[in-house]
């Protein structure tokens, strides 16, 4: 199968975060949804090192969306941010000693390869308080992972205890050009 795979630690931290924040009767409800084969997926098979066709996750995204979140694709948003807490303590927790986001943000195009094998992230006007983030060549354009690694880097900025957040400025999934984010923050005096 070809396209854009995406890492099993997506699916599962998405998976754990529907069932957290829905039981397991809300997680149910969305993988009864889904065709067999992803439903069997889900269910039984995933492994946080492989690599799962990415579409699987906007299934996943989507029916979420669409059953628990009155057809909300911002739930997306949440799923990064829950993803983003659980995953960024564990993968570098080196990066989280001291300084602020911009530590982190600065690994963020090695780190977009432990999770997606298409695409690349650039980081531009970097600076205390500040960045943009463009995702490039992104083989499957789609606004629920846009929301996601906005989530994602707003639980960086969490992290860090600072205030702030991330704004989607353009996505190509809604036909802009490009997908940009902004992200400001203040660190705690």
């Amino acid at each position: 199968m070809g396209g854009v795979r995406v890492k099993g630690t997506a699916l599962l931290s998405t998976k754990q975060f529907l069932a957290e924040r829905y039981g397991a009767e809300g997680l149910q409800r969305v993988l009864a949804a889904l065709g067999p084969a992803e439903h069997d997926l889900f269910e039984r098979r995933l492994q946080a090192h492989l690599w799962y066709p990415f579409e699987h996750w906007i299934h996943l995204c989507e029916g979420a969306a669409r059953l628990l979140a009155g057809g909300d694709i911002g739930l997306c948003r949440e799923m990064g941010r829950y993803g983003g807490l659980k995953d960024l303590p564990v993968a570098v927790p080196h990066l989280l000693q001291g300084g602020d986001p911009l530590k982190v943000v600065a690994f963020a195009p090695q780190l977009w390869t432990l999770y997606y094998d298409s695409g690349r992230v650039e980081i531009k006007d970097a600076r205390p308080g500040y960045f943009e983030l463009c995702i490039l060549d992104f083989g499957q354009p789609h606004e629920g992972h846009c929301l996601r690694v906005a989530g994602w880097i707003d639980a960086c900025i969490e992290l860090f205890h600072a205030t702030g957040g991330t704004e989607i400025v353009s996505c190509r999934a809604r036909g802009d050009a490009e997908c940009k984010l902004r992200t400001t923050w203040t660190m705690p005096a």
